[in-house]
């Protein structure tokens, strides 16, 4: 399995998150476009660092029927 990063590029009108080998993630179109994917980047960077999905001091997610 090779190991993938996430990086941000410019498209025609915005910017979009990449995976290394080039496919595209989500995409950003607009004024604050680029502000939006730096974001996206920084909160799927910190969900990937913490498994759990969870803060410090939130309750555990728990599926109800």
């Amino acid at each position: 399995m090779t190991a993938l990063a996430l990086m941000i590029r410019p498209t025609r009108h915005g910017w979009a998150v990449y995976l290394t080998d080039g496919r595209e993630v989500a995409r950003f179109n607009g004024p604050a476009a680029k502000r939006r994917a730096l974001r996206y980047l920084a909160s799927a960077t910190k969900a990937l660092q913490d498994p759990a999905g969870a803060t410090k001091g939130d309750s555990p997610k728990v599926a109800t029927c």
